[in-house]
């Protein structure tokens, strides 16, 4: 119980700033295919912006082709939805050209959810 309490203490310590792991102004996502078990439509690409406007890109370079260009307006968000996500899905046990690069112009936060219709 004592290593349990000094771990948690030293968590504590840690800035805040360093637990930010999915900001920065480059992403690049390999979008797993979900197994068709389970609900995997429709899929979204999810972006926060701080206090500066972001100008963002979301392409795939191997297939050189632009998804999607838009503005993040400061402190919001914005989802980008696939419906139908076969175009940047890569399936297992298969080297695929489908991975997605994100630039921004200043930081900003992105990740990838399946979400589902059920």
């Amino acid at each position: 119980m004592k290593h349990f309490i000094y771990s948690i203490f030293v968590l504590f310590l840690i800035p805040t700033r360093c637990l930010f792991s999915q900001t920065d102004t480059d992403f690049w996502f390999a979008v797993p295919e979900v197994t068709i078990l389970h609900d995997d439509r429709p899929v979204v690409f999810h972006f926060a912006s701080f206090t500066k406007t972001a100008e963002v890109e979301v392409r795939m370079p191997a297939k050189d082709s632009l998804i999607r260009k838009f503005t993040l307006a400061p402190n919001s968000n914005f989802q980008l939805e696939f419906s139908n996500p076969d175009f940047i899905e890569n399936l297992p046990s298969k080297i695929e050209k489908k991975g997605v690069f994100i630039k921004s112009s200043v930081p900003i936060q992105a990740y990838y959810e399946v979400k589902g219709n059920s």
